[in-house]
């Protein structure tokens, strides 16, 4: 007898609006009341309820014009104030009110250029970490999505994934390597044994363990 099977799939149906939009799924998230929020690869954000066939699909809105500016949903992340934080790859960063349903893009500005590819997020209180392609790590105010923190000591531009380990210490995935990063020191170096990892995601388990999920290079757990 299995420990586990599949009892329940769900997929894209061309035929039924109430089908997943798109069949590659790129995150996921359990909220309060055992629903699941879904980022696809190209059919932007899908959330099904809990025990239930219903299916609701949305799309994020530019700001000013209702123009649909994104589709593929890299991560999601909820805050305190009832929140999602969206980060997609082809349009930036997004945010999805919960209570209203409104879901609009949000302009995050570095250098003077909007940040298109956000590829990881991380809330800390009023502020999150944003892990970026090409724009490195980013401290961003939740209300005013100024950057109010930058990381010239990183040795990298892409952050994959963002572990927060402890106050101002961060673990960071990246496409060389695993990283650990300590905003109070200033100080970022590459861990031990990761070095030449593309490290693709991380998670700590109830016991303080970490482990870190690499693109092709197997399972790893930290010590």
């Amino acid at each position: 007898e299995p420990l586990c099977k599949l009892v329940k799939s769900f997929k894209k149906d061309y035929t039924n609006q109430n089908s997943l939009s798109d069949n590659a799924i790129h995150a996921l998230l359990l909220d309060k009341d055992n629903g699941c929020w879904v980022g696809t690869f190209f059919g932007g954000l899908n959330h099904i309820f809990n025990n239930k066939r219903t299916i609701h699909q949305y799309l994020p809105l530019n700001e000013k014009t209702n123009v649909v500016e994104a589709n593929i949903i890299r991560e999601i992340h909820p805050d305190h104030k009832g929140n999602l934080w969206i980060g997609t790859e082809d349009g930036g960063l997004a945010k999805f009110n919960l209570q209203t349903h409104d879901f609009r893009m949000k302009t995050l500005l570095h250098n003077g250029t909007k940040v298109v590819n956000i590829q990881s997020l991380c809330i800390d209180g009023d502020n999150m970490w944003v892990g970026t392609y090409m724009n490195g790590l980013l401290k961003v105010n939740c209300e005013t999505l100024e950057i109010v923190n930058q990381y010239p000591y990183l040795n990298t531009n892409n952050v994959v994934c963002i572990l927060k380990i402890n106050s101002g210490e961060l673990l960071l995935g990246t496409f060389s390597g695993l990283f650990y990063l300590n905003e109070k020191t200033k100080s970022a170096y590459k861990v031990p044994g990761a070095e030449n990892f593309f490290i693709h995601t991380m998670h700590k388990d109830a016991e303080g363990q970490i482990w870190i999920g690499t693109f092709s290079d197997g399972l790893y757990k930290l010590s």
